[in-house]
């Protein structure tokens, strides 16, 4: 399955998010959007993230558990 990073709903600020594939029409089209789509489970929005902040969302959150 998809790895989550750790972000929040930008809607509810739920944790509890998951990513959406690519389908293969918009992998042909748009693989030059560095954008990734997620839905929140609690409440069932969808909301766009660039994969540039959730690269510095992963390694800020591996420095701080690496720091405890």
């Amino acid at each position: 399955m998809y790895e989550t990073a750790y972000i929040n709903c930008p809607h509810c600020g739920n944790e509890d998010v998951y990513r959406i594939p690519r389908t293969r029409l918009v992998k042909m089209f748009n693989f030059l959007l560095p954008l990734r789509r997620y839905a929140c489970y609690a409440c069932l929005k969808n909301f766009y993230v660039r994969e540039k902040t959730l690269n510095n969302a992963q390694t800020t959150n591996q420095h701080s558990s690496a720091s405890s």
